[in-house]
């Protein structure tokens, strides 16, 4: 549902997206630490020229100033688009983003949406990222081999979902050869989030 006739976002007749994608497009941008930075920069200085003089840019997403834990992300206006708006912020592990378009009140509707997000939903940490296990090694040189994961894993629940349970699916043993980098197992984790009875990976 997105067509960009441009790069830069103005008026053409086959132009269009929507609130959904921009969000999606927002969320894979901020995995880019340098764009991260520059989209949460709310002043700097830059060289002027060839001269000793500085030039200030001043970011004017209000929500930089305004909002606690925001990070970005886009402002936008036409007079055929209206005022557009793609924020982004950051609170105890979590990560919210809102956009609005052609919304005139877009930076109280930010705000709203944003604290409706952080009052609903919370971060859990399923697997630290220095989870180890041992097992044995059946016809090689060492006797037993460290499994873990490659990195820590969290997720975004709604607050008051139920208990979360885990299940590891491993061998009881590894037959040599093996080497680092080689999938062993799985762990899969459970939790009720609707509290419905129902448990859902």
């Amino acid at each position: 549902d997105t067509h960009f006739a441009n790069p830069h976002g103005l008026d053409a007749e086959v132009h269009y997206t929507t609130a959904y994608e921009l969000a999606v497009i927002a969320r894979e941008a901020l995995q880019n630490p340098l764009l991260k930075t520059i989209v949460s920069t709310r002043k700097t200085t830059i060289p002027h020229q060839n001269t000793d003089g500085v030039r200030l840019l001043v970011n004017h997403n209000k929500m930089l100033r305004q909002y606690e834990g925001c990070i970005g992300v886009k402002t936008g206006y036409t007079q055929k688009s209206g005022r557009c708006l793609v924020s982004a912020a950051e609170r105890d592990g979590v990560t919210m983003i809102a956009v609005t378009i052609d919304s005139p009140d877009d930076w109280n509707d930010h705000t709203k949406l944003l604290d409706f997000g952080f009052s609903n939903y919370r971060s859990v940490e399923l697997c630290p990222a220095d989870f180890r296990l041992c097992l044995p090694v059946v016809g090689g040189k060492e006797t037993y081999v460290t499994v873990g994961v490659t990195q820590g894993v969290s997720v975004t629940l709604p607050l008051g979902s139920g208990v979360i349970e885990q299940t590891i699916e491993c061998p009881r043993h590894i037959f040599a050869p093996t080497k680092e980098g080689d999938t062993c197992g799985r762990m899969l984790f459970y939790c009720d989030t609707n509290n419905d009875g129902i448990m859902e990976i």
